[in-house]
């Protein structure tokens, strides 16, 4: 057979949830764990120590589909290290709202008569059942109980008097009470006299002189004169600032501000600003073709042959003519024939016959 562990969900709408406290504990003679010979208070410690059981016992819910009818089981509660009542290590015990019956459910540990009880919703987080407020009081076994019967039908703001007829709900008295008509009270009301804050002084004690600046106790010497001081040039003077007095402003006895600034035509004594020097002209002119820009021994720039340039080749007339300075080229045909020309030159210029 397989068993089923079946989820659990929250309760539904109609059930109201109210929250109990309380605590258990057992009176003892003194232990060894202090040094007096008092004695002490044991909590009552324990798993499933009290139960509640619910005084409704089924419960249709016709607000569900399908309609479900639930039945309410009773519940146990915990004691924790504290005695506090407690289910799943949480202190208090969460129940739907109802008349419940608390009782003990292990009596070999903790037994107390059971009583039944009340949970509503006004019984809140903030607001708990104190579960032993809640339950009856039993008197001493040979206690005499007298029991009072308390009429019904209070109104808010009514007292409960004996009348001719007994015991009866009464208006309270209203208005304001003269003086005159309380009953009792005393003729005078002597002080307590004391040097504490709840009792008064004697009217014949000797009142302290009021404290001056020099009585002053935890004042410096400082302190007492700035206290003394008649003005604010005594008070400086009490502070060794002389007879400072700052004041902003734009003359020549206050001070500027952090911000001021100063154009540069309000600066005396500047230098003079020096006259742009005159152009010079860097690149010299007269330059021809074929020549560079080179740089002289006087550090300036002149125009000069440029030794990668080459150099213009001679015709036969400028080669006959002999009349070339700058360097020249000439050609192998040229040369060939002015050797050709001088050597038939020189020939003819022998003397003939001889």
């Amino acid at each position: 057979m397989t068993t089923i562990d079946p989820p659990e969900t929250d309760l539904p709408v109609p059930y109201k949830l109210g929250r109990i406290v309380g605590r258990v504990a057992f009176a003892v003679g003194d232990s060894t764990q202090d040094e007096d010979q008092n004695p002490g208070l044991v909590p009552v410690v324990g798993e499933r120590l009290i139960q509640f059981v619910p005084a409704e016992g089924t419960r249709i819910v016709s607000g569900t589909d399908p309609v479900t009818r639930v039945d309410n089981r009773p519940i146990t509660a915990d004691l924790d290290a504290q005695g506090d009542l407690s289910r799943n290590g949480q202190k208090g015990i969460k129940l739907w709202c109802g008349v419940w019956t608390c009782k003990p459910a292990s009596p070999t540990v903790l037994n107390f008569d059971q009583f039944d009880f009340e949970l509503t919703e006004a019984h809140t987080d903030d607001a708990p059942l104190q579960l032993w407020s809640a339950a009856p009081y039993t008197p001493p076994e040979g206690t005499t109980v007298n029991t009072l019967v308390v009429p019904s039908g209070a109104s808010n703001g009514q007292v409960l008097a004996w009348g001719d007829d007994g015991l009866a709900w009464q208006d309270g008295a209203s208005g304001e009470v003269s003086w005159d008509d309380v009953a009792g009270k005393p003729s005078t009301f002597p002080p307590t006299i004391g040097t504490t804050a709840t009792t008064a002084m004697a009217g014949n004690t000797a009142i302290p002189a009021a404290p001056t600046a020099d009585t002053l106790s935890g004042a410096t010497a400082v302190g007492k004169q700035i206290i003394k001081a008649t003005d604010a040039a005594a008070a400086r003077t009490a502070i060794g600032a002389g007879t400072s007095s700052l004041a902003l402003g734009t003359t020549a006895t206050t001070a500027a501000k952090g911000d001021h600034t100063h154009s540069y035509n309000d600066l005396t004594d500047k230098p003079a600003i020096p006259a742009a020097p005159a152009e010079e002209r860097l690149v010299p002119t007269g330059g021809t073709t074929n020549q560079v820009l080179k740089v002289g021994s006087d550090g300036k720039a002149a125009w000069g042959a440029d030794a990668n340039t080459q150099p213009p080749t001679l015709t036969a007339d400028a080669v006959q003519a002999g009349t070339a300075t700058t360097p020249s080229s000439i050609t192998a045909k040229v040369l060939a024939d002015e050797i050709d020309r001088r050597v038939a030159a020189a020939i003819a210029a022998l003397p003939s016959g001889g």
